[in-house]
């Protein structure tokens, strides 16, 4: 018997549809005709055992969670990640690409997993920490610092296509993407400066280009640097910005450092 439905509401994250899901039988706290989180189809949550997806919760993509685990919070879940056991992802915590989060494990706060990497055992990834690559944290560890990074490289074999994914939640169209950037507002409205160096202009509807820049993996290193709207604190305005993959020099840590972009526009 199945423990839930798929409701009509639905909407979208990242340019995929989620559907709010309603209990179709009480189990644990979970009671009959409560609606849930969201997911993409019904792949994303099993109907066995008492995993539950909350009402502020998001699953998408072809992520699944199966047997005790918990999504709660804000939480996101996508692309192919697996949620298992016991496990809890919850807060706003994001769990991505082929990540694996089981047994007794628990991610939340800010923390993000992704790529390859396996969160297990009696494990807690937390704060703002990231887990990424081909990591494992496993037994009774704690990652839980602020600037905790964790296996930040592209793995071996793991395409720039397969990291914009993984880390960045996009998926190229027409071999384009659109990131953002945060910036500082000038005298002109539609010219901005880089927030680490004053004399780098972006002007909407122009391309914004490097002269130099360094083509290794490193990820804080010269060129443009793109990511996801949260993922910066620094400068007073969020740009959009399109990016093309041949421009994309590599992808580390949920950031793309690029050889150039079109400024796209302003988002409120």
């Amino acid at each position: 018997m199945k423990k839930y439905e798929l409701t009509t509401n639905k909407k979208e994250i990242f340019g995929v549809i989620l559907y709010q899901i309603k209990a179709l039988k009480s189990f644990n706290d979970v009671k009959e005709g409560e609606l849930g989180g969201w997911i993409e189809s019904e792949k994303n949550l099993s109907h066995e055992d008492t995993c539950w997806v909350s009402a502020n919760a998001h699953v998408s993509d072809s992520a699944h969670v199966s047997d005790s685990a918990r999504v709660s919070g804000s939480a996101w879940v996508c692309g192919d990640a697996l949620v298992s056991g016991s496990a809890w992802v919850y807060g706003n915590a994001h769990v991505s690409g082929s990540a694996r989060v089981s047994g007794s494990a628990w991610v939340y706060g800010n923390a993000l997993v992704c790529g390859d990497a396996l969160v297990s055992g009696y494990a807690r990834v937390s704060g703002s920490a990231w887990v990424y690559g081909n990591a494992h944290v496993s037994g009774s560890a704690h990652i839980k610092d602020e600037n905790s990074m964790v296996a930040g490289y592209i793995i071996k074999n793991e395409t720039i296509i397969d990291a914009l994914r993984n880390q960045c939640f996009v998926i190229p169209n027409k071999n384009k993407v659109i990131l953002y950037k945060r910036v500082n507002k000038t005298d002109k409205p539609n010219i901005f400066t880089s927030c680490y160096d004053s004399n780098f202009k972006y002007e909407l509807g122009k391309i914004a280009k490097v002269k130099e820049y360094d083509e290794s993996n490193t990820s804080c290193s010269t060129g443009l640097h793109f990511s996801t709207p949260n993922y910066w604190n620094e400068g007073d305005t969020l740009i959009s910005c399109e990016i093309n993959i041949d421009d994309i020099i590599t992808v580390q840590r949920g950031k793309v450092r690029a050889k150039k972009c079109k400024v796209i526009d302003v988002v409120e």
